[in-house]
Protein backbone atom coordinates (compact mmCIF):
# COMPACT_ATOMS: atom_id res chain seq x y z
CA UNK A 1 0.00 0.00 0.00
CA UNK A 2 1.38 3.41 -0.94
CA UNK A 3 1.98 5.93 1.80
CA UNK A 4 -0.73 8.22 3.12
CA UNK A 5 -0.57 10.60 6.06
CA UNK A 6 -3.59 11.22 8.29
CA UNK A 7 -3.61 14.58 10.09
CA UNK A 8 -4.15 14.08 13.82
CA UNK A 9 -3.26 17.65 14.79
CA UNK A 10 -3.00 20.40 12.20
CA UNK A 11 -0.21 22.48 13.71
CA UNK A 12 0.03 26.23 13.15
CA UNK A 13 0.17 26.33 9.33
CA UNK A 14 0.90 23.36 7.08
CA UNK A 15 0.27 23.72 3.35
CA UNK A 16 0.98 21.81 0.16
CA UNK A 17 3.46 23.75 -1.99
CA UNK A 18 5.71 23.21 -4.99
CA UNK A 19 8.08 25.62 -6.74
CA UNK A 20 5.24 27.95 -7.69
CA UNK A 21 2.53 28.85 -10.18
CA UNK A 22 4.05 31.17 -12.76
CA UNK A 23 2.60 32.95 -15.78
CA UNK A 24 -0.61 34.30 -14.27
CA UNK A 25 0.54 37.64 -12.87
CA UNK A 26 -1.37 39.45 -15.60
CA UNK A 27 -4.64 38.27 -14.04
CA UNK A 28 -3.51 39.10 -10.51
CA UNK A 29 -2.58 35.58 -9.40
CA UNK A 30 0.58 35.31 -7.27
CA UNK A 31 3.10 32.54 -7.85
CA UNK A 32 2.73 31.15 -4.29
CA UNK A 33 4.98 28.08 -3.87
CA UNK A 34 7.51 27.23 -1.18
CA UNK A 35 9.19 29.99 0.78
CA UNK A 36 12.54 28.19 0.50
CA UNK A 37 13.22 26.72 -2.93
CA UNK A 38 16.52 25.20 -1.77
CA UNK A 39 15.15 23.10 1.10
CA UNK A 40 12.19 21.81 -0.91
CA UNK A 41 14.38 20.99 -3.91
CA UNK A 42 16.93 19.11 -1.82
CA UNK A 43 14.19 17.13 -0.05
CA UNK A 44 12.88 16.02 -3.45
CA UNK A 45 16.36 15.21 -4.75
CA UNK A 46 16.99 12.93 -1.77
CA UNK A 47 13.92 10.87 -2.66
CA UNK A 48 14.50 10.78 -6.39
CA UNK A 49 11.47 12.99 -7.06
CA UNK A 50 11.15 15.62 -9.75
CA UNK A 51 12.24 18.93 -8.23
CA UNK A 52 8.79 20.38 -8.95
CA UNK A 53 7.08 17.67 -6.84
CA UNK A 54 4.79 19.03 -4.13
CA UNK A 55 5.90 18.97 -0.49
CA UNK A 56 4.41 20.00 2.85
CA UNK A 57 5.59 23.39 4.09
CA UNK A 58 5.43 23.28 7.90
CA UNK A 59 5.51 26.50 9.92
CA UNK A 60 6.70 26.93 13.54
CA UNK A 61 4.51 24.40 15.36
CA UNK A 62 4.17 21.40 13.08
CA UNK A 63 1.37 18.88 12.74
CA UNK A 64 1.01 15.37 14.12
CA UNK A 65 0.70 12.86 11.29
CA UNK A 66 -0.07 9.12 11.31
CA UNK A 67 1.27 6.91 8.54
CA UNK A 68 -1.14 4.72 6.62
CA UNK A 69 0.83 2.29 4.47
CA UNK A 70 4.58 2.56 3.96
CA UNK A 71 6.91 4.86 2.11
CA UNK A 72 10.00 7.00 2.26
CA UNK A 73 9.99 10.59 3.44
CA UNK A 74 12.56 13.37 3.77
CA UNK A 75 12.79 16.43 6.00
CA UNK A 76 14.91 19.45 5.05
CA UNK A 77 14.80 22.95 6.52
CA UNK A 78 14.57 24.39 10.01
CA UNK A 79 14.75 22.21 13.11
CA UNK A 80 11.15 22.10 14.35
CA UNK A 81 11.73 19.23 16.77
CA UNK A 82 10.64 16.39 14.48
CA UNK A 83 9.98 13.07 16.21
CA UNK A 84 9.18 9.63 14.83
CA UNK A 85 7.19 7.64 17.39
CA UNK A 86 8.49 9.97 20.08
CA UNK A 87 12.17 9.59 19.13
CA UNK A 88 14.06 12.66 17.92
CA UNK A 89 14.43 12.60 14.14
CA UNK A 90 17.42 14.34 12.57
CA UNK A 91 16.61 16.78 9.78
CA UNK A 92 18.17 17.03 6.33
CA UNK A 93 17.78 13.37 5.47
CA UNK A 94 15.35 10.59 4.61
CA UNK A 95 13.60 7.95 6.69
CA UNK A 96 11.01 5.21 6.36
CA UNK A 97 7.43 5.59 7.53
CA UNK A 98 5.47 2.39 8.19
CA UNK A 99 1.85 1.67 9.01
CA UNK A 100 0.90 3.33 12.30
CA UNK A 101 4.05 5.41 12.67
CA UNK A 102 3.49 8.85 14.21
CA UNK A 103 5.43 11.84 12.94
CA UNK A 104 5.18 14.85 15.23
CA UNK A 105 6.86 18.21 15.83
CA UNK A 106 7.53 19.79 19.21
CA UNK A 107 8.87 23.13 17.98
CA UNK A 108 12.47 24.22 17.74
CA UNK A 109 14.87 26.85 16.46
CA UNK A 110 13.58 27.15 12.92
CA UNK A 111 10.51 28.77 11.42
CA UNK A 112 9.78 26.43 8.49
CA UNK A 113 10.72 22.95 7.37
CA UNK A 114 9.77 20.84 4.37
CA UNK A 115 8.44 17.29 4.36
CA UNK A 116 8.68 15.42 1.06
CA UNK A 117 7.26 11.99 0.24
CA UNK A 118 8.60 9.60 -2.38
CA UNK A 119 6.41 10.26 -5.41
CA UNK A 120 5.49 13.76 -4.20
CA UNK A 121 2.26 14.95 -2.58
CA UNK A 122 -0.64 13.83 -4.77
CA UNK A 123 -3.11 16.70 -5.08
CA UNK A 124 -4.79 18.16 -8.15
CA UNK A 125 -2.77 20.35 -10.50
CA UNK A 126 -4.41 23.77 -10.77
CA UNK A 127 -3.05 26.11 -13.45
CA UNK A 128 0.12 24.03 -13.82
CA UNK A 129 0.95 23.89 -10.10
CA UNK A 130 0.02 22.06 -6.91
CA UNK A 131 0.83 25.08 -4.72
CA UNK A 132 -1.66 26.49 -2.22
CA UNK A 133 -2.58 30.15 -2.59
CA UNK A 134 -4.31 30.70 0.74
CA UNK A 135 -5.92 34.09 0.12
CA UNK A 136 -7.38 32.89 -3.16
CA UNK A 137 -8.39 29.47 -1.73
CA UNK A 138 -6.74 27.93 -4.76
CA UNK A 139 -4.64 24.80 -5.32
CA UNK A 140 -3.00 22.53 -2.77
CA UNK A 141 -5.35 20.59 -0.52
CA UNK A 142 -8.74 22.17 -1.28
CA UNK A 143 -7.13 25.60 -1.35
CA UNK A 144 -6.43 25.68 2.38
CA UNK A 145 -4.05 24.66 5.16
CA UNK A 146 -4.30 21.13 6.50
CA UNK A 147 -6.77 20.45 9.30
CA UNK A 148 -7.56 17.49 11.53
CA UNK A 149 -8.65 14.28 9.73
CA UNK A 150 -7.29 15.34 6.33
CA UNK A 151 -5.60 12.52 4.43
CA UNK A 152 -2.52 13.29 2.35
CA UNK A 153 -1.42 10.77 -0.27
CA UNK A 154 1.94 10.20 -1.93
CA UNK A 155 2.05 9.92 -5.70
CA UNK A 156 3.52 7.05 -7.66
CA UNK A 157 7.28 7.02 -7.33
CA UNK A 158 9.07 6.44 -10.63
CA UNK A 159 12.25 5.30 -8.90
CA UNK A 160 13.45 4.28 -5.48
CA UNK A 161 16.56 6.06 -4.20
CA UNK A 162 19.56 3.85 -3.50
CA UNK A 163 20.48 5.75 -0.34
CA UNK A 164 18.74 6.56 2.92
CA UNK A 165 20.16 8.64 5.72
CA UNK A 166 21.31 12.16 6.50
CA UNK A 167 22.98 14.55 4.08
CA UNK A 168 26.45 15.88 4.88
CA UNK A 169 26.29 19.21 6.65
CA UNK A 170 27.73 21.07 3.66
CA UNK A 171 24.42 20.45 1.86
CA UNK A 172 22.14 21.70 4.62
CA UNK A 173 20.31 25.05 4.36
CA UNK A 174 22.36 27.90 5.75
CA UNK A 175 22.68 28.43 9.48
CA UNK A 176 20.83 31.24 11.23
CA UNK A 177 23.95 33.39 11.33
CA UNK A 178 24.59 32.98 7.61
CA UNK A 179 20.96 33.82 6.83
CA UNK A 180 21.07 37.21 8.52
CA UNK A 181 22.88 38.91 5.62
CA UNK A 182 20.54 39.42 2.66
CA UNK A 183 21.98 40.41 -0.72
CA UNK A 184 19.89 42.88 -2.71
CA UNK A 185 19.96 44.98 -5.86
CA UNK A 186 19.27 48.70 -5.60
CA UNK A 187 16.00 49.93 -7.12
CA UNK A 188 13.90 49.97 -9.21
CA UNK A 189 12.73 53.21 -7.53
CA UNK A 190 15.95 53.87 -5.66
CA UNK A 191 16.03 57.35 -7.17
CA UNK A 192 13.13 58.33 -4.87
CA UNK A 193 15.53 58.10 -1.88
CA UNK A 194 18.65 60.19 -1.39
CA UNK A 195 22.11 58.71 -0.76
CA UNK A 196 21.80 58.99 3.02
CA UNK A 197 18.53 57.05 3.09
CA UNK A 198 19.90 54.31 0.84
CA UNK A 199 22.97 54.08 3.06
CA UNK A 200 20.69 53.77 6.10
CA UNK A 201 18.75 50.98 4.41
CA UNK A 202 21.88 48.97 3.58
CA UNK A 203 23.78 49.50 6.86
CA UNK A 204 21.27 49.27 9.70
CA UNK A 205 19.94 46.11 11.31
CA UNK A 206 16.27 45.48 10.63
CA UNK A 207 13.97 43.50 12.89
CA UNK A 208 11.21 41.23 11.59
CA UNK A 209 7.78 42.46 12.70
CA UNK A 210 5.14 40.17 14.17
CA UNK A 211 2.97 41.41 11.29
CA UNK A 212 4.67 39.16 8.73
CA UNK A 213 3.47 36.20 6.69
CA UNK A 214 3.88 34.42 3.35
CA UNK A 215 2.67 37.53 1.53
CA UNK A 216 5.37 39.79 2.94
CA UNK A 217 7.68 40.45 5.87
CA UNK A 218 7.36 43.86 7.50
CA UNK A 219 10.60 45.18 8.95
CA UNK A 220 11.15 47.56 11.86
CA UNK A 221 14.04 49.98 12.22
CA UNK A 222 15.01 53.60 11.71
CA UNK A 223 12.37 54.91 9.31
CA UNK A 224 13.36 55.73 5.76
CA UNK A 225 12.34 59.06 4.22
CA UNK A 226 11.29 59.58 0.62
CA UNK A 227 12.65 62.48 -1.38
CA UNK A 228 9.19 63.48 -2.52
CA UNK A 229 6.73 60.85 -3.65
CA UNK A 230 5.53 58.38 -1.04
CA UNK A 231 3.45 56.57 -3.62
CA UNK A 232 3.89 55.81 -7.31
CA UNK A 233 1.56 54.76 -10.11
CA UNK A 234 0.99 51.08 -9.38
CA UNK A 235 3.29 48.83 -11.36
CA UNK A 236 4.14 45.14 -11.42
CA UNK A 237 5.93 43.61 -8.44
CA UNK A 238 7.69 40.30 -7.98
CA UNK A 239 8.88 38.22 -5.05
CA UNK A 240 11.83 39.96 -3.44
CA UNK A 241 10.70 43.53 -4.09
CA UNK A 242 11.22 45.76 -1.04
CA UNK A 243 8.51 48.41 -0.80
CA UNK A 244 8.75 51.48 1.44
CA UNK A 245 5.29 52.87 2.40
CA UNK A 246 4.82 56.39 3.73
CA UNK A 247 5.67 55.38 7.32
CA UNK A 248 9.18 54.42 6.18
CA UNK A 249 9.25 50.81 7.40
CA UNK A 250 10.14 48.40 4.53
CA UNK A 251 8.05 45.44 3.41
CA UNK A 252 9.77 42.50 1.68
CA UNK A 253 7.33 40.85 -0.72
CA UNK A 254 7.43 37.05 -0.69
CA UNK A 255 5.71 33.95 -2.07
CA UNK A 256 2.07 35.07 -1.83
CA UNK A 257 2.74 38.72 -2.70
CA UNK A 258 0.29 40.72 -4.77
CA UNK A 259 1.18 41.28 -8.41
CA UNK A 260 1.05 45.12 -8.45
CA UNK A 261 1.85 47.79 -5.91
CA UNK A 262 2.01 51.56 -5.51
CA UNK A 263 4.79 52.01 -2.96
CA UNK A 264 8.34 52.90 -4.10
CA UNK A 265 10.73 49.95 -4.12
CA UNK A 266 14.12 50.84 -2.71
CA UNK A 267 15.72 47.47 -3.49
CA UNK A 268 15.07 43.88 -4.58
CA UNK A 269 16.31 40.74 -2.82
CA UNK A 270 18.30 38.52 -5.19
CA UNK A 271 16.68 35.20 -6.05
CA UNK A 272 19.38 33.11 -4.40
CA UNK A 273 18.70 34.75 -1.01
CA UNK A 274 14.89 34.78 -1.03
CA UNK A 275 14.73 31.42 0.73
CA UNK A 276 16.42 32.88 3.81
CA UNK A 277 13.16 34.58 4.75
CA UNK A 278 11.57 31.16 5.27
CA UNK A 279 13.52 30.90 8.53
CA UNK A 280 12.91 34.36 10.00
CA UNK A 281 10.25 34.80 12.66
CA UNK A 282 9.13 37.77 14.72
CA UNK A 283 12.04 39.52 16.45
CA UNK A 284 14.80 38.10 14.24
CA UNK A 285 17.28 40.60 12.85
CA UNK A 286 18.72 40.90 9.37
CA UNK A 287 20.83 43.26 7.30
CA UNK A 288 20.96 43.99 3.59
CA UNK A 289 24.07 44.06 1.42
CA UNK A 290 24.00 45.84 -1.94
CA UNK A 291 25.37 43.71 -4.78
CA UNK A 292 25.66 44.07 -8.53
CA UNK A 293 23.48 42.43 -11.16
CA UNK A 294 26.46 40.28 -12.17
CA UNK A 295 26.85 39.09 -8.56
CA UNK A 296 23.15 38.22 -8.41
CA UNK A 297 23.42 36.14 -11.59
CA UNK A 298 26.52 34.36 -10.26
CA UNK A 299 24.73 33.57 -6.98
CA UNK A 300 21.95 31.89 -8.98
CA UNK A 301 24.52 29.90 -10.94
CA UNK A 302 26.18 28.85 -7.69
CA UNK A 303 22.82 27.64 -6.36
CA UNK A 304 22.17 25.60 -9.50
CA UNK A 305 25.68 24.16 -9.26
CA UNK A 306 24.98 23.10 -5.67
CA UNK A 307 21.96 21.11 -6.86
CA UNK A 308 24.15 19.31 -9.39
CA UNK A 309 26.76 18.58 -6.71
CA UNK A 310 24.09 17.07 -4.46
CA UNK A 311 22.73 14.92 -7.31
CA UNK A 312 26.23 13.67 -8.07
CA UNK A 313 26.86 12.88 -4.41
CA UNK A 314 23.56 11.00 -4.09
CA UNK A 315 24.27 9.00 -7.24
CA UNK A 316 27.52 7.79 -5.67
CA UNK A 317 25.91 6.45 -2.50
CA UNK A 318 24.79 2.87 -1.91
CA UNK A 319 21.86 1.48 0.01
CA UNK A 320 22.49 0.29 3.58
CA UNK A 321 22.80 -3.47 3.98
CA UNK A 322 20.58 -3.62 7.04
CA UNK A 323 17.04 -2.44 7.71
CA UNK A 324 18.38 -0.68 10.80
CA UNK A 325 21.29 1.71 10.75
CA UNK A 326 22.76 4.21 13.14
CA UNK A 327 24.04 7.69 12.62
CA UNK A 328 25.72 10.01 15.08
CA UNK A 329 24.74 13.68 15.13
CA UNK A 330 26.63 15.99 17.48
CA UNK A 331 27.24 13.19 19.95
CA UNK A 332 23.69 11.79 19.84
CA UNK A 333 23.12 8.40 18.21
CA UNK A 334 19.94 7.89 16.19
CA UNK A 335 18.64 4.54 14.95
CA UNK A 336 16.67 4.80 11.71
CA UNK A 337 14.73 2.16 9.80
CA UNK A 338 14.98 1.55 6.09
CA UNK A 339 13.48 -1.05 3.82
CA UNK A 340 14.66 -1.71 0.30
CA UNK A 341 11.39 -3.44 -0.56
CA UNK A 342 8.57 -1.22 0.58
CA UNK A 343 5.18 -2.84 1.10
Amino acid sequence: MSLQLRVVKSGLLTTVQDLGRYGYGSIGLPAAGVMDEYAATVANLILGNEVQAAVLEITLMGPTLTAVGSGLAALVGGDLGAKLNGIALPICGSFLLREGDILSFSGGTGCRTYLALAGGIDVAVVLHSRSTFLRGKLGGFNGRALTRADMISAGESSSQPAWYGRLPERFWPQSQGERQLIRALSGPQGDLFDAAEKLSFFTQNWQVSKDSDRMGYRLEGEALHHLDKKEIVSDGVLKGAIQVPGHGQPIVLLADAQTTGGYPKIATVIGADLGKFAYFSSGNQLRFQEVSYEAAVQARRDLNAQYETIKTWLAGQTAPTSHLFRISVKGEVYTLRVDEKLE
